[in-house]
């Protein structure tokens, strides 16, 4: 705990964790992150771990977290995006751990290792110790990025669709879909998801339809980009982009009222016990 001294002149505990800097009278501004030498796990999901110390393994990172610096934990290199050092510089993790990267068409990406191309399947390895090797459908995959730096697209047009995406729409597409999966929220989709399932609850088995069914009616509007986060906005001016987020978005939606409407219905079943 840091102690600060307030304007009555009494002392303060507060957690450095939520603390960013302190403003001294005279001027001067010290970040907390190099009093308590704080450095930073930046998680894909864009979840912040405040760290003490870490250590870069082959298959993973170990590390000490800064409220408990006597326990160490252990996260794959493919969970982190990157780590903040507390001078103010990054360490990426696509540089701290070369690996090849398979990305598939829903936007989602395999690391990987001893990738195989055979006739109608590619054959790899994850990085892990003792790895199974492990089979995927071509079908299912854009294009194979290797840690040197090159790229192999395996996507391609089907000339029959003349609607199909040519290689460098799908990559668009594609990112919309990162992006969605990475900015998009629907926290007051749950919410409503979870009212509405125990308001099913109430209602006994056939209620049980009632989450589905506002998942599928909710999950048909596309959520309106320009109000959204997104990693770019001049990608908003691109079709490709933008059908790609929806697409992610929508499903997103989907998945989300499902999983909080039945949780709601659960709960409005029990509910519904204790009532009666």
């Amino acid at each position: 705990m840091y102690q600060a001294v307030g304007s009555s002149g009494d002392k303060v505990e507060i957690d450095p964790d939520k603390v960013e800097s302190i403003k001294y009278q005279d001027g001067r501004t010290s970040l907390i992150s190099e009093i308590f030498l704080v450095d930073t796990l930046i998680l894909n999901k864009g979840r912040k771990v405040p760290i003490k110390s870490f250590e870069l393994k082959e298959y993973s990172i170990e590390y000490h977290e800064f409220k408990s610096s006597k326990k160490a934990f252990s996260i794959k290199p493919e969970c982190v995006s990157s780590i903040k050092h507390h001078d103010g510089h990054f360490t990426l993790m696509a540089e701290a751990f070369p690996r090849d990267t398979i990305i598939l068409i829903n936007g989602n990406t395999i690391p990987a290792k001893s990738i195989d191309l055979k006739d109608y399947t590619i054959v790899y390895r994850k990085p892990a110790q003792k790895a199974k090797l492990k089979t995927i459908d071509p079908e299912r995959v854009f294009s194979i990025k290797y840690k040197n730096g090159s790229e192999r697209v395996i996507y391609t047009t089907d000339s029959l669709d003349p609607v199909d995406f040519k290689p460098e729409e799908m990559r668009m597409f594609i990112k919309g879909e990162q992006d969605a999966d990475k900015y998009f929220k629907s926290n007051l989709n749950k919410g409503a998801a979870f009212v509405i399932g125990a308001g099913g609850g109430l209602l006994g088995f056939y209620g049980l339809a009632v989450p589905p069914l506002y998942s599928t009616i909710v999950g048909s509007f596309s959520p309106r980009l320009e109000k959204q986060k997104v990693s770019d906005p001049a990608l908003l001016q691109n079709n490709s982009y933008r059908e790609g987020y929806e697409r992610k978005a929508r499903d997103r939606k989907i998945r989300n009222g499902v999983i909080s409407g039945l949780i709601g219905f659960v709960a409005g079943s029990v509910a519904l016990n204790f009532i009666y």
